[in-house]
């Protein structure tokens, strides 16, 4: 009988991997745009920005 924190891990690596899908999916149909700050590409802190 597998433990009680692997079951969990393994329900919320199945759900992180789902958003990613979700995420990248978006990304390639064009449903959503990343937009890239140009003027800040020095700052590797920053993130992109999503917009849909």
């Amino acid at each position: 009988m597998p433990s009680l924190s692997l079951t969990i891990a393994d329900k919320r690596r199945a759900k992180t991997q789902a958003i990613k899908q979700g995420m990248m999916q978006e990304l390639l149909t064009g449903r959503t745009r990343l937009i890239i700050d140009r003027d800040n590409t020095n700052n590797r802190k920053s993130a992109p920005i999503l917009r849909g």
